[in-house]
């Protein structure tokens, strides 16, 4: 999303003072040396269906989950080391996508893994899921902040970002059709699954402790991740909501694309929402256990509105929730407090 010319300067000022005063384990840290045969990792992961016996869901949720269900279950992967220090390394891991989009380009998922170094045995993990702008600063860095406290950490880049976003596209999310919308969650929750799996798979990782944290975007995406696939263990939502054609339909300047499509195409709130009905947060978070929760949100925020956080709140069973007097960009101004509220939620029993 596009920052305001203040925004932006608060936004970056804060992530500069976060890397600053971060632990040593930064990229200032003298490195060590590394081995050749310390430089790649590869291994298989495996992502169990949506569908179990004795399971017990409406037809209607039976439907739904169709849609996200993944039909070749078992994929490789790749890790190839870019940097060791203290307290953790971060490794540039690559599998294929679970859902193919038909662009090459696209169906390589792209990630960083943060691999702890001061933790004996197995310990908990996380997917952190990015927000809609094209920068991934702030993700990165909490990341890099659960390695060095404990918990192996992994970035997701989602479909048609970064390394994923065909040379040619002109457009991306922000004014994206209703129907490339739909391809996108399908395609996004289901690399949200697989990097949840590869992390599973990791001999340091404790296979049940593998939680999910989202960031606008990323927090859509995670809570609808959470609805759809039962076993993240922990949820953390940041600056997230449910109620996507409220969302979609609000005054901020990020959806201005988006309604002007639907204005053109005669789509109006109502018809969104059935549009995106299967899409829809709401639709699954009775799903997540209230207790796994963990949200944190701006009383002000402009872009995914309060009460868009309250229906998500209430839908999931009123978890435990934090509010920052600011709005979407000004929670940039509560980093240290957020890493530190959703380093404790994820390391909590």
């Amino acid at each position: 999303m596009k920052f305001s010319k203040l925004s932006a300067l608060l936004t970056c000022s804060s992530f500069v003072l976060l890397g600053a005063l971060a632990s040593p384990a930064t990229a200032q840290t003298a490195q060590k040396k590394i081995a050749k045969d310390q430089k790649t990792r590869k291994g298989w992961a495996k992502t169990p269906s949506l569908f179990f016996p004795g399971q017990s869901i409406t037809e209607d949720m039976k439907k739904r989950l169709t849609h996200y269900e993944i039909s070749e279950k078992r994929f490789p992967w790749t890790m190839t080391l870019i940097r060791r220090n203290k307290t953790y390394e971060k490794w540039a891991l690559t599998f294929p996508t679970a859902v193919k989009s038909g662009i090459k380009v696209n169906d390589t998922v792209h990630a960083t893994y943060y691999k702890p170094l001061r933790v004996k045995g197995k310990g908990p993990g996380c997917v952190v899921l990015h927000h809609l702008g094209g920068s991934f600063e702030a993700e990165e860095i909490m990341a890099a902040h659960f390695a060095q406290h404990g918990v192996a950490a992994t970035t997701l880049t989602f479909p048609l970002y970064g390394k994923r976003e065909p040379k040619d596209m002109k457009r991306r999310l922000a004014i994206a059709s209703p129907k490339d919308l739909l391809k996108f969650g399908r395609q996004a929750v289901a690399d949200v699954r697989r990097i949840s799996d590869v992390l599973r798979s990791l001999e340091e990782v404790e296979d049940k402790k593998v939680g999910v944290l989202g960031v606008s975007l990323g927090a859509i995406i995670g809570s609808l991740s959470a609805g759809i696939d039962a076993r993240f263990a922990k949820v953390t939502l940041v600056l997230g909501g449910g109620g996507l054609k409220d969302i979609f339909f609000n005054d901020s300047p990020e959806v201005r694309g988006m309604r002007r499509y639907m204005d053109q195409q005669g789509i109006d709130k109502a018809k969104l929402g059935r549009l995106l009905d299967i899409m829809e947060p709401l639709n699954y978070a009775a799903r997540i256990k209230t207790k796994r929760v963990l949200m944190l949100n701006g009383s002000r925020d402009e872009i995914i509105p309060p009460d868009c956080t309250k229906a998500l709140h209430k839908a999931i069973g009123k978890p435990e929730i934090h509010w920052y007097r600011t709005g979407h960009y000004g929670a940039a101004l509560h980093i240290f407090n957020i890493m530190r509220r959703a380093l404790k939620h994820m390391r909590s029993s």
